[in-house]
Protein backbone atom coordinates (compact mmCIF):
# COMPACT_ATOMS: atom_id res chain seq x y z
CA UNK A 1 0.00 0.00 0.00
CA UNK A 2 3.09 2.04 0.09
CA UNK A 3 4.07 1.67 -3.25
CA UNK A 4 0.51 2.68 -4.04
CA UNK A 5 0.65 5.78 -2.40
CA UNK A 6 3.81 6.58 -3.87
CA UNK A 7 1.86 6.22 -7.35
CA UNK A 8 -0.83 8.93 -7.63
CA UNK A 9 0.35 11.57 -4.82
CA UNK A 10 4.46 10.62 -5.04
CA UNK A 11 6.42 9.78 -2.28
CA UNK A 12 4.46 9.33 1.36
CA UNK A 13 5.25 12.36 3.27
CA UNK A 14 6.88 12.02 7.19
CA UNK A 15 4.02 14.09 8.45
CA UNK A 16 1.81 10.86 7.38
CA UNK A 17 4.42 8.08 8.23
CA UNK A 18 4.13 9.48 11.67
CA UNK A 19 0.18 8.98 11.46
CA UNK A 20 1.34 5.28 11.95
CA UNK A 21 3.89 5.45 13.89
CA UNK A 22 3.78 8.19 16.82
CA UNK A 23 0.51 9.28 16.26
CA UNK A 24 -1.47 6.90 17.98
CA UNK A 25 -2.07 5.41 21.59
CA UNK A 26 -0.35 1.83 22.67
CA UNK A 27 -2.32 -0.95 22.55
CA UNK A 28 -5.40 -2.28 20.54
CA UNK A 29 -5.12 0.66 18.39
CA UNK A 30 -1.41 0.51 17.02
CA UNK A 31 -2.20 -3.25 16.70
CA UNK A 32 -5.10 -2.03 14.35
CA UNK A 33 -2.10 0.11 12.74
CA UNK A 34 0.44 -2.53 12.76
CA UNK A 35 -1.99 -4.84 10.80
CA UNK A 36 -3.21 -2.62 8.38
CA UNK A 37 -0.24 -0.10 7.46
CA UNK A 38 2.80 -2.26 8.56
CA UNK A 39 1.66 -5.28 7.14
CA UNK A 40 -0.16 -4.15 3.81
CA UNK A 41 -3.29 -6.87 4.01
CA UNK A 42 -5.96 -4.75 2.84
CA UNK A 43 -6.03 -2.11 0.39
CA UNK A 44 -9.88 -1.04 0.39
CA UNK A 45 -10.44 2.26 0.15
CA UNK A 46 -13.84 2.11 2.23
CA UNK A 47 -12.18 0.62 5.18
CA UNK A 48 -9.64 3.62 5.51
CA UNK A 49 -12.16 5.85 5.33
CA UNK A 50 -14.13 4.26 7.73
CA UNK A 51 -11.29 3.97 10.19
CA UNK A 52 -10.38 7.94 9.24
CA UNK A 53 -13.29 8.63 10.84
CA UNK A 54 -12.87 6.31 14.17
CA UNK A 55 -9.84 7.85 14.47
CA UNK A 56 -11.12 11.04 14.32
CA UNK A 57 -13.59 10.90 16.87
CA UNK A 58 -10.33 9.60 19.42
CA UNK A 59 -9.41 12.89 18.68
CA UNK A 60 -5.92 11.17 16.86
CA UNK A 61 -5.26 13.20 14.26
CA UNK A 62 -2.30 12.43 12.46
CA UNK A 63 -3.82 8.52 12.35
CA UNK A 64 -7.10 10.35 10.58
CA UNK A 65 -5.15 11.83 8.32
CA UNK A 66 -2.90 9.21 7.53
CA UNK A 67 -5.75 6.93 6.31
CA UNK A 68 -7.59 9.50 4.52
CA UNK A 69 -4.22 9.48 2.79
CA UNK A 70 -3.77 5.89 1.88
CA UNK A 71 -7.76 5.97 0.71
CA UNK A 72 -6.82 8.35 -1.63
CA UNK A 73 -3.94 6.93 -2.62
CA UNK A 74 -5.72 3.82 -3.85
CA UNK A 75 -8.40 5.95 -5.85
CA UNK A 76 -8.30 8.56 -8.83
CA UNK A 77 -11.24 10.41 -6.76
CA UNK A 78 -10.12 14.27 -6.33
CA UNK A 79 -12.96 14.37 -3.81
CA UNK A 80 -10.70 12.07 -1.89
CA UNK A 81 -7.63 13.96 -2.39
CA UNK A 82 -9.84 17.03 -1.44
CA UNK A 83 -10.63 15.39 2.04
CA UNK A 84 -6.56 14.96 2.52
CA UNK A 85 -6.09 18.33 1.80
CA UNK A 86 -8.69 19.50 3.99
CA UNK A 87 -7.50 17.38 6.80
CA UNK A 88 -4.11 18.52 6.67
CA UNK A 89 -4.65 21.96 6.06
CA UNK A 90 -6.75 22.48 9.31
CA UNK A 91 -4.18 20.50 10.70
CA UNK A 92 -1.54 22.47 9.86
CA UNK A 93 0.41 19.36 8.36
CA UNK A 94 1.63 21.32 5.12
CA UNK A 95 3.96 18.62 3.41
CA UNK A 96 0.59 16.30 3.49
CA UNK A 97 -1.40 19.30 2.59
CA UNK A 98 1.02 20.73 -0.48
CA UNK A 99 1.24 16.77 -2.02
CA UNK A 100 -2.75 16.40 -1.87
CA UNK A 101 -3.65 19.67 -2.91
CA UNK A 102 -1.08 19.68 -6.01
CA UNK A 103 -2.77 16.16 -6.76
CA UNK A 104 -6.28 17.31 -6.48
CA UNK A 105 -5.63 20.12 -9.17
CA UNK A 106 -3.87 16.88 -11.31
CA UNK A 107 -7.35 15.47 -11.08
CA UNK A 108 -9.32 18.76 -10.86
CA UNK A 109 -7.64 21.47 -12.30
CA UNK A 110 -10.44 24.27 -11.81
CA UNK A 111 -10.57 23.69 -8.23
CA UNK A 112 -10.77 27.06 -6.86
CA UNK A 113 -9.94 26.13 -3.05
CA UNK A 114 -6.65 23.87 -4.30
CA UNK A 115 -5.04 26.59 -6.07
CA UNK A 116 -5.30 29.00 -3.36
CA UNK A 117 -4.14 26.71 -0.64
CA UNK A 118 -1.12 25.64 -2.81
CA UNK A 119 -0.40 29.39 -3.79
CA UNK A 120 -0.43 30.32 0.23
CA UNK A 121 2.03 27.31 1.03
CA UNK A 122 4.41 28.03 -1.71
CA UNK A 123 4.25 32.15 -1.14
CA UNK A 124 7.15 31.80 1.09
CA UNK A 125 9.05 30.29 -1.11
CA UNK A 126 8.08 30.67 -4.84
CA UNK A 127 6.40 33.53 -5.14
CA UNK A 128 6.06 33.07 -9.44
CA UNK A 129 4.41 29.84 -8.73
CA UNK A 130 2.06 31.17 -6.05
CA UNK A 131 1.13 33.76 -8.52
CA UNK A 132 -0.06 31.73 -11.36
CA UNK A 133 -1.98 29.81 -9.23
CA UNK A 134 -3.76 32.91 -7.50
CA UNK A 135 -4.83 33.59 -11.11
CA UNK A 136 -6.61 30.54 -11.43
CA UNK A 137 -8.52 31.84 -8.50
CA UNK A 138 -9.04 35.73 -9.14
CA UNK A 139 -12.82 34.95 -10.56
CA UNK A 140 -13.66 33.36 -8.06
CA UNK A 141 -17.22 34.95 -5.75
CA UNK A 142 -15.65 33.79 -2.35
CA UNK A 143 -11.95 34.02 -2.41
CA UNK A 144 -11.52 36.45 -5.47
CA UNK A 145 -10.62 39.37 -3.31
CA UNK A 146 -8.45 37.28 -1.33
CA UNK A 147 -6.34 36.31 -4.25
CA UNK A 148 -5.80 39.84 -5.91
CA UNK A 149 -4.90 40.76 -2.33
CA UNK A 150 -2.29 38.22 -2.19
CA UNK A 151 -1.28 38.54 -6.22
CA UNK A 152 -0.77 42.67 -5.15
CA UNK A 153 1.42 41.95 -2.32
CA UNK A 154 4.07 39.26 -4.73
CA UNK A 155 3.45 41.87 -7.59
CA UNK A 156 4.48 45.32 -5.92
CA UNK A 157 7.54 44.19 -4.06
CA UNK A 158 10.43 46.11 -4.95
CA UNK A 159 12.40 42.56 -6.20
CA UNK A 160 16.02 44.56 -5.43
CA UNK A 161 14.93 44.37 -2.00
CA UNK A 162 14.48 40.72 -0.92
CA UNK A 163 14.31 41.71 2.83
CA UNK A 164 10.96 44.38 1.82
CA UNK A 165 9.78 42.11 -0.81
CA UNK A 166 9.64 39.21 1.99
CA UNK A 167 8.50 41.51 4.79
CA UNK A 168 5.34 42.68 2.98
CA UNK A 169 4.04 39.20 1.85
CA UNK A 170 4.57 38.31 5.12
CA UNK A 171 2.00 41.16 6.26
CA UNK A 172 0.04 40.21 3.28
CA UNK A 173 -0.14 36.26 4.49
CA UNK A 174 -1.37 37.57 8.12
CA UNK A 175 -3.68 39.95 7.06
CA UNK A 176 -5.79 36.86 5.71
CA UNK A 177 -4.41 34.50 8.90
CA UNK A 178 -2.32 32.55 7.49
CA UNK A 179 0.22 32.85 10.33
CA UNK A 180 2.53 29.75 9.54
CA UNK A 181 3.28 31.28 5.68
CA UNK A 182 3.87 34.86 7.77
CA UNK A 183 6.20 33.64 9.92
CA UNK A 184 8.21 31.74 7.13
CA UNK A 185 7.98 35.22 5.32
CA UNK A 186 9.31 37.17 8.39
CA UNK A 187 11.70 34.83 8.96
CA UNK A 188 13.39 35.13 5.76
CA UNK A 189 13.58 38.54 5.85
CA UNK A 190 15.54 38.20 9.21
CA UNK A 191 18.08 35.76 7.65
CA UNK A 192 18.49 38.45 4.87
CA UNK A 193 19.00 41.29 7.41
CA UNK A 194 19.16 40.81 10.62
CA UNK A 195 19.37 44.14 12.13
CA UNK A 196 15.61 45.13 10.92
CA UNK A 197 14.05 45.77 14.13
CA UNK A 198 10.68 45.86 12.31
CA UNK A 199 10.97 42.16 10.60
CA UNK A 200 12.11 40.73 14.46
CA UNK A 201 8.69 42.52 15.42
CA UNK A 202 6.60 41.16 12.49
CA UNK A 203 7.91 37.60 13.70
CA UNK A 204 7.47 37.87 17.22
CA UNK A 205 4.02 38.50 16.59
CA UNK A 206 3.34 35.80 13.57
CA UNK A 207 4.79 33.19 16.53
CA UNK A 208 2.41 34.98 19.30
CA UNK A 209 -0.39 34.35 17.00
CA UNK A 210 0.40 30.81 16.95
CA UNK A 211 1.12 30.02 20.63
CA UNK A 212 4.65 29.80 19.81
CA UNK A 213 7.09 31.90 21.61
CA UNK A 214 8.01 35.67 20.29
CA UNK A 215 9.77 37.01 23.39
CA UNK A 216 12.93 36.49 21.27
CA UNK A 217 12.16 38.34 18.26
CA UNK A 218 10.40 40.95 20.29
CA UNK A 219 13.69 41.21 22.16
CA UNK A 220 15.71 41.51 19.55
CA UNK A 221 13.46 44.17 17.83
CA UNK A 222 13.52 46.45 20.92
CA UNK A 223 17.03 46.43 21.30
CA UNK A 224 17.80 47.18 17.45
CA UNK A 225 14.58 50.19 17.87
CA UNK A 226 13.47 50.47 20.87
CA UNK A 227 11.43 53.44 20.57
CA UNK A 228 9.83 52.56 17.37
CA UNK A 229 5.90 53.03 17.50
CA UNK A 230 5.52 49.98 15.19
CA UNK A 231 7.67 47.50 16.74
CA UNK A 232 6.13 48.54 20.52
CA UNK A 233 2.01 48.43 18.30
CA UNK A 234 3.09 44.58 17.15
CA UNK A 235 4.50 44.29 20.69
CA UNK A 236 1.37 44.94 22.12
CA UNK A 237 -1.04 42.71 19.60
CA UNK A 238 1.33 39.93 20.37
CA UNK A 239 0.40 40.17 24.32
CA UNK A 240 -2.78 40.30 22.99
CA UNK A 241 -2.84 37.22 21.34
CA UNK A 242 -1.49 35.47 24.26
CA UNK A 243 -4.52 36.62 26.62
CA UNK A 244 -1.84 38.93 28.26
CA UNK A 245 -4.57 42.09 28.06
CA UNK A 246 -2.66 44.27 30.69
CA UNK A 247 0.56 43.99 29.48
CA UNK A 248 -0.69 44.60 25.86
CA UNK A 249 -2.20 48.00 27.58
CA UNK A 250 0.80 49.12 28.62
CA UNK A 251 2.80 48.91 25.38
CA UNK A 252 -0.14 49.53 22.99
CA UNK A 253 -0.08 52.88 25.56
CA UNK A 254 3.20 53.70 25.01
CA UNK A 255 2.98 52.97 20.88
CA UNK A 256 -0.06 55.23 20.59
CA UNK A 257 2.17 58.14 22.58
CA UNK A 258 4.79 57.73 19.70
CA UNK A 259 2.43 58.22 17.33
CA UNK A 260 -0.42 60.60 18.86
CA UNK A 261 -2.06 61.34 15.43
CA UNK A 262 -2.29 57.55 14.12
CA UNK A 263 -5.79 56.89 13.97
CA UNK A 264 -4.77 53.19 13.70
CA UNK A 265 -2.82 53.23 17.32
CA UNK A 266 -5.93 54.75 18.82
CA UNK A 267 -8.24 52.32 17.68
CA UNK A 268 -6.01 49.50 19.00
CA UNK A 269 -5.35 51.50 22.32
CA UNK A 270 -9.05 51.63 22.28
CA UNK A 271 -9.64 47.60 22.03
CA UNK A 272 -6.95 47.39 24.59
CA UNK A 273 -9.43 48.86 26.86
CA UNK A 274 -12.53 47.45 25.62
CA UNK A 275 -10.68 43.81 26.46
CA UNK A 276 -10.06 44.53 29.72
CA UNK A 277 -13.54 46.13 30.32
CA UNK A 278 -12.86 49.51 30.81
CA UNK A 279 -15.50 50.67 28.14
CA UNK A 280 -15.45 54.68 28.76
CA UNK A 281 -12.24 54.53 28.21
CA UNK A 282 -12.42 51.99 25.20
CA UNK A 283 -15.38 54.75 23.87
CA UNK A 284 -12.98 57.36 23.96
CA UNK A 285 -9.94 56.17 22.00
CA UNK A 286 -12.39 54.77 19.34
CA UNK A 287 -13.92 57.66 19.06
CA UNK A 288 -10.79 59.53 18.89
CA UNK A 289 -9.59 57.24 16.31
CA UNK A 290 -12.72 58.20 13.82
CA UNK A 291 -11.54 61.96 14.57
CA UNK A 292 -8.37 61.03 13.38
CA UNK A 293 -9.29 58.98 10.38
CA UNK A 294 -11.04 62.28 8.92
CA UNK A 295 -13.79 59.69 7.63
CA UNK A 296 -12.18 56.65 6.96
CA UNK A 297 -14.94 53.96 7.13
CA UNK A 298 -12.89 51.59 8.80
CA UNK A 299 -12.27 53.78 12.35
CA UNK A 300 -15.93 54.90 12.08
CA UNK A 301 -17.10 51.28 11.76
CA UNK A 302 -14.71 49.54 14.33
CA UNK A 303 -16.61 52.62 16.73
CA UNK A 304 -20.04 51.69 15.54
CA UNK A 305 -19.66 47.84 16.31
CA UNK A 306 -18.35 49.03 19.44
CA UNK A 307 -21.46 50.14 20.35
CA UNK A 308 -23.92 47.48 18.65
CA UNK A 309 -21.73 44.75 20.32
CA UNK A 310 -21.36 46.19 24.22
CA UNK A 311 -24.86 47.82 23.96
CA UNK A 312 -22.90 51.12 25.65
CA UNK A 313 -24.48 54.53 25.66
CA UNK A 314 -26.57 54.01 22.86
CA UNK A 315 -29.04 56.27 23.70
CA UNK A 316 -26.24 58.87 23.78
CA UNK A 317 -23.86 58.49 21.45
CA UNK A 318 -24.55 54.87 19.85
CA UNK A 319 -27.73 55.36 17.66
CA UNK A 320 -26.04 58.66 16.28
CA UNK A 321 -22.89 57.40 15.03
CA UNK A 322 -24.41 54.12 14.08
CA UNK A 323 -26.64 55.87 12.13
CA UNK A 324 -24.18 58.25 10.57
CA UNK A 325 -22.03 54.88 9.43
CA UNK A 326 -24.90 52.95 7.92
CA UNK A 327 -26.17 56.36 5.70
CA UNK A 328 -22.35 56.66 4.81
CA UNK A 329 -22.20 52.75 3.44
CA UNK A 330 -25.84 51.74 2.93
CA UNK A 331 -24.72 48.84 1.36
CA UNK A 332 -22.80 47.64 4.01
CA UNK A 333 -24.99 44.75 5.73
CA UNK A 334 -22.82 44.36 8.52
CA UNK A 335 -23.43 48.05 9.87
CA UNK A 336 -27.08 47.40 8.64
CA UNK A 337 -27.44 44.70 11.17
CA UNK A 338 -25.13 46.30 13.81
CA UNK A 339 -27.53 49.25 13.25
CA UNK A 340 -31.00 46.96 13.66
CA UNK A 341 -29.26 44.67 16.91
CA UNK A 342 -28.76 48.19 18.81
CA UNK A 343 -32.38 49.76 18.35
CA UNK A 344 -33.55 45.95 19.61
CA UNK A 345 -31.25 46.39 22.53
CA UNK A 346 -32.07 50.22 22.70
CA UNK A 347 -35.92 49.19 23.62
CA UNK A 348 -36.66 50.32 19.74
CA UNK A 349 -38.09 46.26 19.56
CA UNK A 350 -40.31 46.95 16.21
CA UNK A 351 -37.96 49.01 14.17
CA UNK A 352 -34.77 47.36 15.52
CA UNK A 353 -36.62 43.61 14.05
CA UNK A 354 -37.76 45.45 11.33
CA UNK A 355 -33.96 46.94 10.42
CA UNK A 356 -32.94 42.97 11.30
CA UNK A 357 -35.46 41.37 8.83
CA UNK A 358 -34.83 44.21 5.74
CA UNK A 359 -30.79 43.19 5.99
CA UNK A 360 -31.42 39.61 5.56
CA UNK A 361 -33.53 40.02 2.90
CA UNK A 362 -31.09 42.02 1.27
CA UNK A 363 -28.27 39.86 2.38
CA UNK A 364 -29.75 36.69 3.16
CA UNK A 365 -26.39 34.71 4.19
CA UNK A 366 -24.46 38.01 6.14
CA UNK A 367 -23.35 35.79 9.69
CA UNK A 368 -22.90 39.09 11.72
CA UNK A 369 -27.58 39.32 11.02
CA UNK A 370 -28.28 35.94 11.34
CA UNK A 371 -26.35 35.97 14.68
CA UNK A 372 -28.77 38.97 15.90
CA UNK A 373 -31.62 37.55 14.80
CA UNK A 374 -30.71 34.15 16.25
CA UNK A 375 -30.56 35.85 19.28
CA UNK A 376 -33.71 37.90 19.17
CA UNK A 377 -35.86 34.91 18.11
CA UNK A 378 -34.31 33.37 21.32
CA UNK A 379 -34.97 36.86 23.72
CA UNK A 380 -38.36 36.78 21.85
CA UNK A 381 -39.40 32.79 22.46
CA UNK A 382 -38.97 31.23 19.12
CA UNK A 383 -36.57 28.75 20.67
CA UNK A 384 -36.49 26.43 17.75
CA UNK A 385 -36.03 29.13 15.14
CA UNK A 386 -33.51 30.40 17.15
CA UNK A 387 -31.68 27.01 17.27
CA UNK A 388 -32.14 26.49 13.51
CA UNK A 389 -30.45 29.74 12.77
CA UNK A 390 -27.50 29.85 14.97
CA UNK A 391 -26.64 25.82 14.21
CA UNK A 392 -26.66 27.35 10.75
CA UNK A 393 -24.22 29.08 11.66
CA UNK A 394 -21.80 26.60 12.53
CA UNK A 395 -22.11 24.90 8.95
CA UNK A 396 -19.59 27.48 7.54
CA UNK A 397 -16.48 28.43 9.35
CA UNK A 398 -15.89 31.85 9.54
CA UNK A 399 -12.95 34.54 9.56
CA UNK A 400 -14.65 36.82 11.86
CA UNK A 401 -15.85 33.96 14.20
CA UNK A 402 -19.26 34.25 14.43
CA UNK A 403 -19.63 30.12 14.32
CA UNK A 404 -17.87 30.04 17.79
CA UNK A 405 -20.16 33.14 18.83
CA UNK A 406 -23.28 31.01 17.70
CA UNK A 407 -21.88 27.78 19.28
CA UNK A 408 -21.23 29.93 22.62
CA UNK A 409 -25.13 31.22 22.27
CA UNK A 410 -26.55 27.66 21.94
CA UNK A 411 -25.01 26.40 24.98
CA UNK A 412 -26.02 29.11 27.14
CA UNK A 413 -29.25 28.12 25.73
CA UNK A 414 -29.00 24.49 26.78
CA UNK A 415 -28.45 23.28 23.56
CA UNK A 416 -25.52 20.88 22.83
CA UNK A 417 -24.00 22.10 19.39
CA UNK A 418 -23.27 19.08 17.00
Amino acid sequence: MIALAAGLGGSVPDEVRSGWNGGVASGPIETIFTVLVEERINGDVRQHQVLAGAYDSLNLEAAATAHLYLAAADSNDPSLWQQVAERAWEDGRWTVARQALETTLRLRPDDATAHYRLAVILAPFDRRRAYEHLSHVAADPILGERALSLQAAIAETDLTDPVQQATRLGVALAAQGHWLQAEQAFSTAVTLAPEHGISWAYLGLARAQQGKDGARAFGRALALAPGDPLILLLHGLAWRAQGAYAESLQALAAAQASAPDDPAFAAELGTAYRLLGDLSSAEYWLARAAQLGGGQPRFLNNLAFFYAEEAYNLNINGLVVLQEAVARQPENADLQAAYGWALYQAGQVDRGMAVLRETLEQQPDCPRALYYQGLIDYREGRGNQAVETLAGLLRHPDPQGWDDLARRALLNMGYQPP
